[in-house]
C-alpha cells in the first residue's frame, strides 16, 4: 500500500513539475516554494495532462480554506483536474508561508503549493522595494490589495469578482478560465450556507465543457 501511494505521489509530482518547468516558474527568494503570476497560471493549464486545472486560494489564517481543503482535493481528483494550492500571502511572509506549508503537510496534501507573485501588487512602489525598507507599511492591507487586484484580473465578466478566500479558479486545457467561485455559490434558497451546492455547481459546469 505504501509503495503504491509513493508511486502515485512521485508520478503526480513529476507531471506537475513538467508543467511548472515549461512555464518558467521562479523560486521565491524567501522560501523554497515557486511563485506564479496570471500568465503562468494560463501556461500551467495549457501544459496540464488533465482536462482541467484548479487553483485553490489558501492561507494558514483562513479557517474556511483549511476546512474545505479536503473537498477541494476530492473535487479535483473526481473531475480529472490537476490542483494547485495558491498561497496568497506575500512572498516575504516567511512565517505565514511556513505555517501554510505545515498545515498542508499535516493534512497529507500532495498537490503542489505555489505563492501568488508579489508582481500582482497594484503599485510599482510595493513591487520594487524590499520588505525591510517599508517598515511602516501594513502588510496585511497590502496583501488584501494584491489579492483584490488578482481576483479582478483573473475573473471573466460572466462571473462575480469577489475577494473571498477558499476560492476555486478553474482552467480548461486551452488555458481559459471556465469557473471562478464566490460565496453566493454556497447559499441555498433559504439563505443558508451549504458547501455542497458549490461542489455540485462546479461539477455540473465542467460536464458541459467539451
Amino acid at each position: 500500500m505504501k509503495k503504491t501511494f509513493l508511486f502515485i505521489l512521485i508520478t503526480f509530482t513529476c507531471i506537475n513539475s513538467f508543467a511548472q518547468d515549461a512555464c518558467n516558474l521562479n523560486k521565491s527568494q524567501y522560501s523554497d516554494l515557486k511563485t506564479v503570476n496570471i500568465e503562468q497560471m494560463y501556461c500551467i493549464a495549457k501544459n496540464s495532462d488533465k482536462d482541467f486545472t484548479v487553483f485553490y486560494t489558501f492561507a494558514s489564517w483562513c479557517g474556511p480554506c483549511i476546512a474545505n481543503l479536503p473537498d477541494a482535493v476530492n473535487f479535483s481528483e473526481t473531475n480529472n483536474a490537476n490542483m494547485y494550492v495558491l498561497l496568497i500571502d506575500g512572498e516575504w511572509g516567511r512565517s505565514d508561508v511556513a505555517n501554510a506549508v505545515a498545515i498542508l503537510k499535516k493534512k497529507n496534501i500532495t498537490q503542489p503549493a505555489v505563492i501568488l507573485s508579489d508582481s500582482l501588487y497594484p503599485t510599482a512602489k510595493l513591487r520594487n522595494k524590499k520588505p525591510a525598507k517599508f517598515v511602516l507599511v501594513d502588510f496585511g492591507i497590502q496583501n488584501r490589495k494584491k489579492y483584490a487586484n488578482f481576483v479582478k484580473l483573473i475573473t471573466p465578466q460572466r462571473f462575480k469578482p469577489e475577494n473571498g478566500m477558499s476560492k476555486y479558479i478553474i482552467f480548461n486545457k486551452e488555458g481559459e478560465v471556465v469557473f471562478v467561485s464566490n460565496s453566493d455559490d454556497c447559499i441555498n434558497e433559504k439563505g443558508e450556507y451549504d458547501y455542497s451546492l458549490l461542489l455540485n455547481k462546479m461539477s455540473s459546469a465542467l460536464k458541459t465543457i467539451p
